[in-house]
């Protein structure tokens, strides 16, 4: 298992990760703050104000077609192109297929538009993606990189969801001898 020491103080973590975090909470000024709402611990108030807004401040976004709501609006324009296509498209046919913003002719859209999204297209397939994280993420089917290994097991992964499916009966067992 990977061991990560924080010499300054002589704790160490598991992950990069939690050593990063105890730097930035313990040695280097920032305030931590905890939600009141779920206990999560933030490493600040700008990201304990973010994380209210979205996991605890309600919804944002309505579908004006039926009773569903969102927290963004890509998530609400995804939603009224695949549910309420007919309606959503009506008064323009053009619709941008990686954001889902509608466009009034086809040269506003493939013209001026689609030259927004030319940085988040995959070079080596004809996939474009709405951000950053989502390219890179898709990249690694092609590069066959797998950044995320198990600290129980010598599993490596393309992404920390599948991590943390692969850690859960390693958890699991870990908490059952506590």
């Amino acid at each position: 298992m990977i061991n990560f020491l924080f010499q300054k103080c002589g704790k160490h973590f598991e992950t990069e990760k939690y050593l990063r975090n105890h730097i930035n909470l313990n040695h280097e000024g920032q305030t931590a703050a905890m939600c009141s709402q779920c206990g999560k611990v933030l490493p600040s108030i700008k990201k304990l104000n973010r994380h209210e807004k979205f996991i605890h401040g309600g919804y944002l976004c309505s579908c004006t077609y039926c009773p569903l709501t969102f927290k963004k609006s890509n998530q609400l324009r995804r939603h009224l192109y695949r549910k309420h296509s007919n309606e959503y498209t009506k008064d323009s046919p053009f619709v941008c297929l990686v954001c889902f913003h509608i466009f009034p002719t086809a040269e506003a859209l493939n013209d001026v538009h689609m030259a927004t999204h030319a940085h988040l297209r995959c070079t080596l397939c004809p996939k474009i993606f709405e951000q950053k994280s989502q390219l890179v993420r898709h990249l690694r089917v092609h590069t066959g990189e797998r950044p995320f290994n198990c600290s129980f097991c010598d599993k490596t992964f393309a992404n920390e969801a599948n991590l943390k499916v692969n850690n859960t009966p390693f958890t699991l067992q870990i908490l059952q001898v506590l």
